[in-house]
């Protein structure tokens, strides 16, 4: 015998049910604001390569900085 596991559920199996999902969307949110930080922290070191790089190069052909 097969039971329709949506009908079947508990109260108690629909509380839980909707823990896992707040805490689902609370994991979601939390990794969305970690990758954003990642990306701003890599974009701000790629910057100061950058102008490092830049500044070596009219360093080297003798332009000094800009």
């Amino acid at each position: 015998m097969i039971l329709n596991p949506i009908a079947s559920q508990t109260p108690q199996s629909e509380m839980q049910n909707e823990r896992c999902r707040q805490t689902d969307e609370q994991l979601l949110t939390q990794t969305r604001r970690h990758a954003k930080e990642y990306l701003s922290a890599t974009r701000r070191v790629l910057d100061d390569i950058y102008e490092v790089d830049k500044r070596k190069l009219w360093a080297a052909i003798g332009f000094g900085s800009l």
